[in-house]
């Protein structure tokens, strides 16, 4: 049985390194553990919703816990949060707890569910085939990941004042403005390629199109319950365009709107 408590102390232990490192990165630092906390949370509900075992929800709770601990060596490293900018953080993190060696008293078949979950939950789609639990453990996180960023950052896209551009990638900002071609992508129902982010609204964007990626029906009623779709849609420029990835947004989620047009 994976005692949940020895891996939550050993997670406050590992970060409490890092305020001392970075200093002068320490709101972003509590950024990101305050954020590691609420996915845990949110991964917790949605585990409950499926009425996984025992087993299968501490597998949830472990790849939750530590899917973002690549992000504290990337931020003390490069001093961004921007993988293309720096190394990618899932493949960190999954190098970090194997260096650390945190995860020694769980079985084989943990160890790399957990592992592989922390290495692949910043992918752009669920890789295929693989083994039952490691996809389930992945969805999971994956959604959690999604809510719990999408109000962090909701908070901090205010058109009118400075933006921290750890937290916005580093992106332009301009409230007028964003990009056609991310745009499109969200209308054809396609996941917004981050490489193709100009703006700090193509962001908005892309954040609307995780949408698509909702693996589960709680998950779809908290992004639709949270007003996530018209807190986003709200913060662009509008027109007709805008209006038409909103409606089929929110038909997406099942709220019964059409798309015009």
């Amino acid at each position: 049985m994976i005692d949940m408590q020895a891996h939550l102390d050993w997670f406050e232990q590992y970060v409490n390194r890092y305020h001392e490192l970075a200093s002068k990165q320490a709101d972003n630092i509590g950024l990101k553990i305050d954020h590691t906390h609420r996915v845990l949370q949110e991964a917790r509900q949605i585990s409950l919703s499926l009425d996984l075992n025992t087993a299968r929800h501490s597998l949830v709770e472990l790849g939750a816990l530590y899917h973002d601990i690549g992000r504290f060596p990337q931020l003390v490293r490069f001093g961004t949060f921007q993988d293309r900018e720096s190394v990618n953080h899932g493949l960190l993190g999954f190098k970090t707890l194997r260096t650390e060696a945190v995860l020694g008293s769980l079985s084989w078949h943990e160890r790399r569910t957990v592992l592989q979950a922390v290495n692949l939950h910043n992918r752009a789609q669920v890789p295929k085939g693989l083994p039952r639990d490691l996809d389930l453990v992945l969805r999971v996180v994956r959604d959690a990941d999604k809510l719990d960023v999408i109000s962090v950052l909701l908070s901090r896209f205010h058109p009118d004042e400075d933006i921290d551009p750890v937290v916005t990638l580093g992106l332009r900002h301009d409230p007028g403005r964003f990009s056609s071609k991310v745009l499109e992508q969200a209308l054809q129902g396609r996941i917004v390629n981050y490489q193709d982010m100009v703006w700090v609204n193509d962001f908005r964007l892309l954040l609307c199109s995780w949408v698509y990626d909702l693996n589960f029906d709680l998950s779809r009623t908290r992004f639709l319950e949270r007003g996530y779709v018209r807190a986003l849609i709200g913060g662009l420029p509008q027109n007709e365009h805008v209006s038409r990835l909103k409606a089929r947004l929110m038909a997406h989620l099942g709220a019964g709107e059409t798309v015009p047009g």
